[in-house]
């Protein structure tokens, strides 16, 4: 659909004349992008298409000197379907942001978060074009406006996330995560950090990464290849090198673990698979595993080959699978 179509069915739809075809097609297109609003009266809901008809006529109409905004999304190559992402990206404005709009002339920040399901990945694109892949069961979160001071900064509250961050050299690009804090201007890198786990690791895929922790000590000044592991309990921390390839694999559904604790195995194949694995056995819960979790391998095969690591057997239990 070409903009200066869309961008008139918008504002039909906006001001209540479409017909019911018309009405189901922009309802279809507001819920492609996979987060539903919550129930909303008719004044909200006018709010709403206000809010967002405003702000996608600023993206797609030409701008002052006449020409037309390159969007590099690819939005309106197959209608509907390829409007996810620029919907994904309008979308933080109204996500779960009623309030926000019945406050914002006082100025008031709303704090809103995204996750990734458990055995799932998702992609999201922030206001200033930074891409952020969440793997299985990871949860973000932000203050909206984004990026509205003198820092872009952004929460990894749990689990493992890959940014590609949106050049700007006039505001810095913060993750926060368990107290440690991952300064950039622009590139990409890895951060990792569960609750359940002691160790939070940032791995860097391009340009350079500061990382500093709590006690606002530098950890380590980051370049392509390497990774800094931070143990959260003792405070100390280990820099190395590291594989871009498999660290990253888990975007594209397959996840490398390299000597790993019998902890950390069951947390990611509890995230990937929806299955606990568990062991009451001593000898079990200090072995070490190197595996390749394939997202679309059969959960039993998964499991068969993480016991013939170190020859363990194993018996399921409800949703929990007990290895000994």
């Amino acid at each position: 659909m070409r903009p200066k179509i869309f961008r008139e069915l918008l504002r039909k739809y906006r001001e209540g004349k479409t017909t019911s075809k018309e009405t189901k097609l922009v309802d279809d297109w507001y819920e492609s992008f996979g987060e539903q609003l919550p129930p909303m009266g008719a004044k909200q809901k006018r709010k709403v298409r206000n809010a967002l008809y405003n702000r996608i006529v600023s993206t797609i109409q030409p701008i002052g000197d006449g020409k037309k905004r390159t969007i590099k999304v690819r939005v309106w190559v197959s209608g509907i379907a390829a409007s996810v992402l620029l919907v994904t990206a309008i979308g933080f404005a109204v996500h779960h942001s009623m309030d926000r709009m019945e406050s914002s002339e006082s100025a008031q920040r709303e704090y809103v978060e995204w996750a990734a399901e458990p055995g799932k990945l998702k992609k999201l694109l922030l206001p200033d074009s930074t891409e952020i892949w969440l793997n299985a069961a990871t949860k973000v979160g932000f203050f909206m406006p984004f990026g509205d001071g003198a820092m872009r900064e952004i929460t990894l509250i749990d689990g493992e996330a890959f940014f590609q961050v949106m050049p700007d050299s006039t505001k810095p690009f913060v993750v926060h995560a368990a107290g440690i804090r991952t300064e950039v201007l622009g590139t990409s890198f890895t951060v990792k950090s569960y609750a359940e786990l002691d160790e939070l690791s940032v791995s860097v895929s391009t340009g350079k990464v500061q990382v500093i922790d709590r006690n606002k000590q530098v950890l380590g000044v980051l370049h392509p290849g390497q990774e800094v592991i931070y143990n959260k309990v003792t405070d100390k921390r280990i820099i190395r090198s590291f594989d871009a390839e498999s660290r990253n694999a888990w975007m594209t559904g397959t996840t490398y673990l390299s000597e790993v604790s019998f902890n950390e195995l069951a947390l990611v194949f509890r995230r990937i698979y929806g299955v606990q694995l568990v062991t009451g056995t001593p000898q079990v819960a200090g072995q070490r595993y190197s595996i390749q979790l394939d997202r679309n391998s059969r959960q039993m095969d998964v499991v068969q080959a993480i016991c013939a690591i170190h020859r363990n057997k194993y018996r399921k239990e409800g949703n929990e699978i007990i290895i000994y």
